[in-house]
């Protein structure tokens, strides 16, 4: 409740371990293996979906306990800080991010402006992209399109009848190809991160995890928040509209 409907995600609440809770949408989610060996354990990291997740899965999010100066001085999503920080310079990483999120402005301004009080702005919207070559723009996929956490859309073809519907046309290769730039960021990113965090496990006494189900690690890169590793007690079948910042943020259940 209090924001608009284009900023909501279909989610499923999931309850964590010491009291804590997170919201987990069509984004896969970080999970830790532990196969307790006789003289050390050995940890497989995966990235699952929610379909793919079960109770007692060991889940990574960002860690809901960080000082309020930690939380000031670090990016919201920890595979988001180590993206910014290969994107180059400073300069390089805004041009960027300032394109990543133009072309979802603009297209969010088709919703709230064209079409702002017809309660049809969703279909209106994706028969005016189906016009302009898109092949699947479904209301769920143009909210992906515009959610800010997402990078582009997975086919060129449907980022191009975007860039023709909001009047950038002649910009769509080349902010595609920025797009793409980010886009392989954030996936070596992930993979950057699952490799910290692997070694992070291996130098840390896990005892927190079989005692509390919670442990707190940090990668030691800057910008990047502590993580916490958290057991799942429930999956919640029933699915809730959240905002797209609620997505993968811990949060204490009696504030739910």
């Amino acid at each position: 409740k209090g924001f608009d409907e284009d900023e909501i995600e279909e989610s499923n609440p999931i309850v964590l371990s010491s009291n804590q809770m997170t919201f987990v949408g069509n984004s896969k989610v970080k999970t830790i293996e532990i196969n307790i060996g006789f003289s050390s354990n050995d940890f497989t990291i995966k990235d699952k979906q929610i379909s793919e997740l079960s109770q007692g899965d060991l889940v990574v999010f960002k860690s809901s306990r960080d000082t309020k100066e930690e939380k000031q001085n670090e990016d919201d999503d920890y595979v988001l800080g180590i993206a910014n920080s290969l994107l180059g310079s400073d300069s390089r990483r805004s041009k960027l991010r300032e394109i990543q999120q133009e072309y979802k402005t603009l297209l969010k301004n088709k919703l709230n402006n064209v079409y702002k009080h017809n309660y049809k702005r969703w279909q209106l919207v994706s028969t005016d992209l189906k016009h302009y070559g898109a092949l699947n723009p479904s209301p769920q996929n143009i909210r992906n399109w515009i959610n800010p956490r997402k990078i582009k859309p997975l086919k060129f073809s449907d980022f191009n009848a975007i860039m023709n519907y909001i009047g950038l046309k002649d910009k769509s290769a080349s902010y595609w190809s920025s797009l793409v730039e980010i886009d392989k960021a954030h996936k070596l990113a992930g993979k950057k991160a699952s490799e910290l965090l692997l070694k992070k496990l291996n130098e840390t006494n896990l005892n927190n995890i079989y005692n509390t189900g919670y442990q707190e690690i940090k990668l030691g890169l800057p910008g990047c928040p502590s993580l916490g590793i958290y057991r799942i007690e429930h999956i919640i079948e029933e699915k809730v509209h959240v905002h797209f910042s609620s997505i993968g943020k811990v949060i204490k259940i009696k504030d739910f």
